[in-house]
């Protein structure tokens, strides 16, 4: 009697169960967006799509893919990264396009953007004080008190740690959670740990610190990219009257040598720093850097700057005796990335009383500055919560700290 008591009771269970997870379903496809997508299947490498955008607003990070031929459903992905509007990278989640391998532009696509509500807690890891990036030390790193706009109050904090609650009645213009864990990590490893472990949802790490052991693992695959509020590099030298002045420019853009000053040490994590003043300008800053060799310095306030300058001079050893050499320095700024109008590229006499004072640039040289990079910071993080991740902004979670180093600012 029991035994067939609890069988009812187990299957009343399950449907109850099945019921309630086709409602979640309905409802989840209810809140969710479908729509056509204007794109061609440009390439498929394992479980990677690459995909040519018509509508540069078609897809986002996080948009669910389906793809079909002929009609029938063969495969489904989620976009992991948009490129200059152009071009989407998905992850195939299920199915495959083996069977489409040769007729690729007939595979159609519709693009699901699903609406995530606020979790009710999410944890995050983040780069201690001690851990410095290669570009400048922090001397201490503080909780931004406006983040997100007064919607969170601290609710417990260790030098380690800290516990925000959501404040009741504040709106937010994202899904942010109503209790936010934060974890400081004296070490990267430990924090990568952490993440493996499932003991944060999401870490983030200072550029070039995220391990090739889980960049190469696929559930850590494309992370998260966010850019630092503040902080970039840039590299001055005195080019003297003869020389086009370029302040404000970024002459080396196409440098060898810098892309493998960001792929060596920072494994490819920084970005190209344009101001916003440049972004938006019709014409082209000038693009004219230092004539004949050059020798690059590196601010020794850089944590890193051993490595860096044995990397930029790589090779020019030949250089540095055959005739006049040009001294490049290049040097962190603790300065707004968004700032119209940065100081230091049109301020000379600033920077004579900054990272190179010791340097004693003459009175009346012409002082050039170029920018370099900004600080591209990786977010790792699980795919269950990618998509809400996604909708809070990977700048914002990024920048939920500021880092103030000891003098490098403006």
């Amino acid at each position: 009697m029991r035994d067939a008591i609890s069988r009812r009771v187990r299957e009343a269970t399950r449907r109850a169960g099945l019921v309630a997870l086709c409602l979640a379903g309905l409802a989840s496809y209810a809140a969710a967006q479908s729509t056509a997508v204007d794109a061609t299947v440009l390439l498929v490498r394992g479980e990677r799509v690459y995909v040519a955008l018509a509508d540069s607003l078609a897809l986002a990070p996080g948009d669910r893919l389906e793809f079909a031929l002929r009609g029938r459903s063969i495969a489904a992905g989620e976009i992991v990264s948009v490129h200059q509007g152009v071009l989407a990278i998905a992850r195939l989640t299920s199915g495959s396009l083996r069977s489409a391998k040769k007729r690729l532009d007939r595979v159609r696509m519709v693009a699901t953007h699903p609406v995530e509500r606020a979790a009710a807690s999410l944890r995050v890891g983040y780069p201690s004080p001690l851990r410095n990036p290669f570009c400048f030390a922090c001397d201490r790193m503080s909780l931004r008190e406006a983040w997100p706009a007064r919607a969170y109050r601290i609710d417990a904090s260790t030098d380690h740690s800290y516990r925000l609650l959501r404040e009741p009645g504040v709106a937010a213009d994202a899904p942010w959670p109503d209790t936010l864990i934060v974890r400081l990590f004296d070490e990267s490893a430990d924090e990568e740990i952490a993440l493996e472990r499932g003991e944060v949802d999401a870490a983030m790490f200072w550029p070039g610190e995220l391990s090739r052991h889980v960049r190469d693992q696929p559930r850590w695959q494309d992370p998260l990219y966010g850019t630092r509020a503040r902080g970039w590099f840039a590299a001055m030298w005195v080019a003297g009257d003869s020389a086009e002045d370029s302040s404000g420019s970024r002459p080396f853009a196409d440098d060898p040598r810098f892309a493998s000053l960001n792929q060596e040490l920072y494994r490819g994590d920084l970005a190209p720093f344009i101001p916003a003043q440049h972004r938006a300008a019709s014409a082209p800053a000038p693009e004219r850097g230092p004539s004949g060799p050059v020798r690059f310095e590196v601010d020794t306030a850089c944590p890193g700057h051993s490595a860096m300058e044995r990397l930029l001079n790589r090779g020019g050893s030949a250089l540095a005796h055959s005739g006049r050499v040009t001294r490049v320095r290049v040097f962190g700024l603790d300065a707004p990335v968004d700032d119209p109008a940065p100081a230091t590229p049109h301020a000379p006499d600033e920077l004579r009383t900054g990272p190179f004072a010791r340097d004693s640039i003459p009175p009346g040289e012409r002082v050039h500055v170029a920018y370099l990079f900004a600080l591209r910071c990786p977010l790792v993080c699980t795919q269950r919560i990618r998509v809400t991740l996604n909708a809070l902004g990977a700048d914002a979670l990024v920048n939920l700290f500021d880092c103030e180093p000891a003098g490098l600012k403006p």
